[in-house]
């Protein structure tokens, strides 16, 4: 079994610790000014967004791991497309108000957009990048 690429545990601990910073001292810093619109709902949407990449990564391990034990031969394209949609089927679901999984949920179409960039870019990434590393790596 094969560990993942440096740059996706890089990308998954950063969103989660960015997730914290923006929650506790970011976020409440710049709801209290009297800042630009834009950095409102960035503050805002950020976890949408941080969400959408820590659930990708998540998925993505998990079918790649359910892959792996199965002696499936699905090329890894196919996994990160799977992964992508089963993402976004949650966490949209989640943003349109369809169940409170991640807690109690208020619609905004920033958040829908956050969530929706954030599997995007992880998908992009994985396709591009991929996502488990190989033996030299």
């Amino acid at each position: 079994m094969r560990g993942f690429k440096a740059y996706v545990r890089i990308l998954f601990w950063a969103a989660f610790l960015l997730f914290v910073f923006n929650r506790f001292s970011l976020r409440p810093l710049v709801l209290e000014s009297d800042l630009p619109e834009f950095l409102h709902i960035a503050v805002l949407s950020f976890p949408n967004l941080a969400e959408a990449i820590l659930g990708m990564t998540v998925v993505t391990g998990i079918v790649f791991r359910l892959r792996d034990s199965l002696a499936a031969a699905m090329k890894d394209v196919m996994l990160y497309l799977l992964a992508a949609l089963a993402t976004l089927i949650y966490v949209v679901s989640q943003e349109l108000g369809y169940h409170h999984l991640g807690g109690n949920n208020t619609y905004d179409v920033f958040d829908l957009l956050a969530s929706i960039l954030g599997v995007v870019l992880m998908f992009a990434l994985f396709c591009f990048f991929g996502f488990q590393a190989t033996e030299s790596e």
